[in-house]
């Protein structure tokens, strides 16, 4: 049971099954954000604002603004690209796309520097355990849903009870809409193992909790750590975990 915070056990081979319901009950929220004191600076509360090349030029001193944007390859990184096309948005926002976790290290260091910055995030990652909306940052939102003809949605990017959207406002609009983490397990061991079948089943982790594991596991993921991580959540929710 060390396994807990990963809620996900690792499948041999193809005989898997999902577990259902999802493991999060606030869902997982995508979208940009930027630094707070910049979105007060130059009075931004919408992403398409930034079409003005004026308030753009305030976000950086290089002509159009970098946009950090995900991995080649990733097909979030495909909407961020296909929104600034149907936003009006590519004459002032360049996306920048190369491996996330080293552009976001120095996304992290501007905001500790007090320099403005513009990135694209998800809720829960590990960037929300060093850059917390509503704390260091704030959640830009979008004019409208727009999503490119080939990636399938089930929900409006319009999302309630948001921490940190510009503006206070809420709902607030992001990226996308919401979706989930589901447990897969083998199925020969869960067969061998109803309890941790069960305990699956029932587990529920808050967002930011789940960002703090991410925030952990990227420091560091070797096998100790995890399980210290496990161990460490367990004694926290005691009464949760043997209920």
């Amino acid at each position: 049971m060390a396994a807990a915070p990963l809620s996900i056990v690792s499948s041999a081979g193809w005989k898997t099954r999902r577990i259902d319901p999802p493991s999060l009950p606030e869902s997982v929220l995508r979208t940009a954000p930027t630094p707070i004191s910049v979105a007060v600076w130059i009075n931004i509360t919408q992403l398409d604002q930034l079409k003005d090349a004026r308030i753009a030029s305030k976000l950086s001193g290089e002509g159009k603004v970098n946009l950090i944007n995900c991995d080649p390859g990733w097909s979030c990184g495909d909407v961020v690209e296909y929104q600034l096309d149907k936003f009006g948005l590519k004459d002032t926002i360049k996306s920048v796309r190369g491996k996330y976790e080293a552009l976001m290290a120095e996304v992290i260091a501007r905001v500790a520097r007090g320099e403005p910055t513009l990135y694209y995030a998800w809720s829960p990652s590990w960037v929300m355990d060093k850059l917390v909306p509503g704390k260091d940052v704030v959640w830009l939102p979008t004019p409208f849903d727009a999503v490119p003809p080939n990636i399938k949605v089930s929900t409006s990017a319009l999302v309630p009870g948001v921490k940190g959207c510009a503006g206070g406002q809420d709902p607030c609009r992001m990226a996308l809409g919401q979706w989930n983490y589901v447990p897969i397990a083998n199925r020969d061991f869960l067969a061998k193992n109803p309890a941790i079948k069960r305990f699956l089943e029932l587990s529920r982790y808050p967002r930011d909790t789940w960002a703090k594991w991410e925030g952990d596991i990227a420091r560091d993921s070797s096998p100790r750590a995890i399980k210290a991580a496990a161990e460490a959540w367990i004694t926290e929710n005691r009464s949760t975990f043997d209920g």
